[in-house]
């Protein structure tokens, strides 16, 4: 049995994601912060790895996540789309009528914006770490009144109801999760994306040189986002995923980063994922 990391706890939309991405029986380690599900992948030795949010259709990307993969030298070493479903939880008998808080993770609140404007307009909204704390607190402490925004899995498990299904702004409301590793892998013929970070001086001039490189190797980019790094003058930071069907044509372009960039990091190469996963599991 695997020790695996994730943000929330117990039938939270990471233990989903993790039970669907390693197909068997997982021990969880339940962590209250994103920082804390990197520090357990990196220094816990029986922790072997972790399941980290990363982008959600509705709320974006969380960029600041790469940083930290980057700094404690944490690996990616998969990807997962899970669709996600948001549902209004509460205690058995409790009318829709009867709701005066709502609590759930921030995210959750983003992703079911519409339906919080339009049916719970001056309902008090708590932010909690994650959606399945939310459920977990209103069951252990009796809360009459108070809802969740959770999975249907945190409804059952927690002993909850639910008061009103699938919430969320978007029905295809996916969420991309990064699956993580203390180690980095060796050369993987068969993994056909990337995650790197890099940094270029003179962004227009520059930038436009890397992307004719990608270009010429047949490498897709498909997510780029740039931070401007204050203490240093002209100088951009660079998130990138990349795909490409030929990884020798990646271990090319890295070569060519090298001639162009200040200095560029790998995060990790995987498998891209193609077929977004369902949340409602038991």
């Amino acid at each position: 049995m695997k020790t695996i990391a994730i943000l929330g706890t117990a039938a939270s939309f990471h233990e989903i994601a993790a039970k669907h991405y390693y197909q068997e029986s997982i021990k969880i380690i339940p962590c209250k912060t994103p920082k804390e599900v990197l520090q357990e992948v990196k220094q816990n030795p029986n922790c072997e790895g972790g399941i980290l949010a990363i982008e959600n259709t509705i709320a974006g990307s969380v960029t600041n996540h790469y940083n930290s993969l980057q700094d404690l030298d944490i690996c990616i070493r998969g990807e997962l789309l899970l669709n996600i479903q948001h549902h209004l939880v509460a205690l058995p008998k409790t009318s829709i009528y009867d709701i005066w808080e709502i609590r759930t993770h921030p995210m959750a609140i983003k992703q079911c914006s519409n339906y919080l404007a339009r049916i719970h307009p001056a309902t008090r909204l708590l932010a909690c770490s994650d959606t399945a704390s939310a459920a977990k607190e209103i069951s252990q402490q009796h809360l009459k009144g108070v809802a969740a925004i959770a999975s249907s899995l945190a409804s059952s498990y927690y002993g909850l109801e639910i008061l009103a299904s699938n919430i969320q702004n978007n029905k295809n409301n996916y969420t991309r999760f990064f699956i993580l590793s203390k180690s980095k892998q060796g050369e993987q013929k068969e993994h056909n994306k990337a995650t790197i970070i890099f940094r270029l001086d003179q962004k227009a001039e520059r930038l436009s040189s890397v992307l004719l490189q990608l270009q010429a190797l047949k490498i897709n980019l498909s997510k780029l986002h740039s931070f401007p790094l204050g203490t240093i003058s002209n100088t951009y930071e660079f998130i990138a995923d990349l795909e490409f069907n030929n990884f020798s044509c990646f271990q090319k372009s890295l070569m060519q980063l090298e001639k162009v960039t200040l200095d560029y990091s790998v995060l990790g190469t995987y498998q891209k994922a193609t077929t977004p996963l369902w949340s409602e599991i038991k």
